[in-house]
């Protein structure tokens, strides 16, 4: 007996419970009186930018406003929606947008569908959003290369290797036109050896070298490979073959020789190890037998593809002066050869005497005869045909005179060439 009064106090108490909760539910749930709460700071979404950009335009200001909405419904279904604001979708469609300007437009809100049956918005602030459209433009820019660190003695920085050594840069007008290039930027200390960086971050700078800080601009790359190379320098002297003649032997050249090279030595840059070997650049040669008084030549100054001529100077001047302590003297050669005649011919020659030079000290001079002189012909090359040529010829001096020699080197005879009649 006493069982059934206690199970049934617990049935007694599980229902009223049962009934308390069933009654809470409909007076909050199906009868709860509406109320009005403000929901603020819902961002506005813009729809089909897209098709602004096929246009050449885009949104440059007014992208992050945000709009209060006074909403009446139930309480608690107002409570759920103020604490996920992500819900409410406040949207523009600027697909109707054909030119820049200012712009004033109202946004569509849109709720899910089960706060939309119970809620109501009943005044938004503002009701429409003001934004600015921009011309939308591209540009290509150089990337430059900045060192702001030191190099170790003896070595320098060459050009800058960038790739891509432009990019694009995209964005609003206004912005776009004051970017003027792209700066990648490197350091270090005592620097010997090259430097690559494969993704280089860049700045975009103004015309004025400062930094650009639009925050609309987008670039065709985020970075770019940079290499600086660095070389060794080295100053090398230049110089010139001086060939023996006309009285000048390497044994009395340094006496009666002048030679000025201007620039006597250029600056070069590169690998070590191309450097290492340098010890002069070679001009060219000089015949001076054929130099007299004072002349002046020029040469193209001839570098290895690995070096770099950094000081400029394409070429150089070499001055040569023959000193007037050498005199020349007019000699009547009569001792005139001809070699290697062709088979089949016969080789006479028409020039009896020749003028020869000769250059000397005057002492030298004394001891020269016409018959020390020998005027050589040699028919090698010559056509193998009848009739009158004019051929080059050698000169040779054959005397002990040591401080003379046959100066020039354009002496040339007449022959007639015949058939040989044996």
């Amino acid at each position: 007996m006493g069982k059934k009064i206690l199970n049934s106090k617990l049935l007694y108490a599980l229902l009223a419970v049962l009934i308390s909760i069933g009654l809470w539910f409909y007076v909050v749930v199906v009868e709860e009186p509406d109320s009005t709460i403000e929901i603020s700071g819902i961002p506005i979404t813009f729809t089909n930018e897209d098709v602004l950009e096929e246009r050449g335009l885009m949104i440059t200001d007014g992208q992050d406003q945000t709009v209060t909405l006074t909403v009446t419904g139930p309480s608690t279904t107002l409570a759920q929606l103020n604490n996920n604001k992500s819900n409410i979708t406040l949207s523009i469609d600027v697909s109707r947008i054909t030119s820049a300007g200012e712009q004033q437009m109202a946004y569509t809100i849109s709720l899910p569908t089960g706060y939309s049956l119970r809620v109501t918005v009943t005044d938004r602030s503002p009701s429409n959003v003001g934004f600015t459209v921009s011309n939308c433009v591209s540009k290509e820019i150089q990337v430059y290369g900045s060192f702001t660190g030191t190099l170790a003695d003896g070595y320098m920085r060459d050009e800058f290797e960038i790739t891509p050594g432009t990019i694009t840069v995209s964005g609003p007008e206004e912005e776009v036109k004051q970017i003027s290039y792209a700066l990648v930027s490197l350091d270090g200390e005592e620097l010997s050896e090259s430097v690559t960086v494969e993704e280089a971050a860049f700045t975009l700078v103004d015309a004025q070298g400062a930094g650009f800080t639009g925050d609309m601009v987008t670039c065709s790359v985020e970075t770019v490979e940079v290499t600086m190379p660095v070389v060794k320098t080295a100053e090398v002297p230049l110089s010139v073959n001086l060939l023996p003649g006309g009285g000048i032997t390497e044994e009395n050249m340094e006496e009666f020789v002048e030679c000025v090279i201007e620039p006597a030595q250029i600056t070069v840059s590169g690998e070590e190890e191309a450097l290492s070997s340098l010890t002069e650049l070679v001009l060219g040669e000089i015949d001076l037998a054929a130099v007299e008084g004072t002349e002046t030549f020029t040469f193209d100054i001839p570098l290895d593809s690995a070096l770099k001529n950094i000081s400029g100077t394409a070429s150089a001047t070499v001055t040569i002066t023959i000193s007037s302590e050498l005199t020349i003297q007019i000699f009547e050669a009569d001792n005139i050869e001809l070699q290697n005649v062709p088979d089949g011919f016969e080789a006479e020659s028409v020039t009896q005497t020749l003028q020869v030079l000769v250059r000397g000290t005057k002492s030298a001079l004394t001891q020269v005869l016409s018959q020390n002189i020998r005027v050589v012909a040699d028919l090698s090359d010559i056509e193998q045909t009848a009739g009158r040529y004019t051929v080059p010829a050698t000169i040779y001096l054959d005397t002990a005179a040591e401080d003379a020699g046959v100066f020039g080197d354009n002496y040339q005879i007449v022959l007639d060439l015949t058939q040989s009649t044996e």
